[in-house]
């Protein structure tokens, strides 16, 4: 748990990085559940299994292939949202202490927000590190699962349909915002939450003036979508 937790096991590699070129043999062997033969092979019999009726039959057909490390992300990044909703709470609580210098337990409470700060930023560093990690193995189990049932439908249709420009595309520019677009994916749950609870924390401090953020960013994404429309336009 340590060595996944924080990284451990890629100090090796560093130094060994550090000291002369890294060479093929030199990296660690390859978890065989992101193994390309072993993704492509799932990859392949759930999409002859599923109905193509669908234009998002190919997105369901992968989440349902990578679903482990996406269902595993899902409770580091919920971690992840407490202990950034306790940073801002942790701030207050040291500011309001400091100010405070009538406290007769100066000595305890400031040990116990010593202790508190730490856990705080030691739990947002791992938290961070286990969602993405999670993350990441997602995004290479959905490129070994659709480069494999990229080339093998390639190998069955006929060499006059095909060009080098269409099968680079495909596997570069498509694939790579694909990638770069799930790497957030986690917003699309996950920031709602951390709004939400920051607008009721900020709403017991202030009142109903906590919507004043809510009414600047919406209208700032107005005005940056009329930008964008009127400069095409142009």
């Amino acid at each position: 748990i340590f060595n996944r937790g924080v990284f451990w096991w890629l100090n090796s590699l560093l130094l060994l990085g550090s000291s002369h070129s890294i060479q093929q043999q030199d990296l660690p062997s390859l978890d065989p559940r992101l193994a390309s033969e072993t993704v492509g092979t799932r990859m392949g019999h759930a999409w002859q299994q599923c109905r193509k009726t669908s234009k998002y039959s190919l997105a369901w057909v992968t989440l349902r292939v990578a679903y482990g490390p996406v269902l595993h992300a899902i409770f580091p990044r919920i971690c992840l949202i407490g202990f950034n909703i306790a940073q801002p709470l942790l701030i207050y609580r040291v500011i309001s202490f400091i100010d405070d210098k009538r406290n007769d337990e100066t000595e305890v409470v400031g040990q116990a927000l010593i202790g508190a700060t730490f856990l705080v930023y030691l739990g947002i560093a791992i938290c961070t590190a286990a969602y993405k990690h999670q993350t990441y193995r997602c995004i290479v189990i959905m490129r070994g699962g659709l480069l494999s049932l990229m080339y093998n439908q390639t190998l069955r249709l006929p060499g006059s349909t095909l060009t080098d420009q269409s099968v680079l595309t495909l596997m570069s520019e498509d694939f790579d915002r694909i990638a770069a677009g799930f790497e957030n994916s986690d917003v699309i749950w996950a920031s709602p939450i951390e709004v939400g609870l920051a607008l009721y924390l900020l709403y017991r401090q202030v009142g109903l003036a906590c919507l004043a953020p809510i009414v600047f960013v919406v209208g700032k994404c107005k005005s940056r979508s009329y930008g964008g429309i009127v400069s095409t336009i142009d």
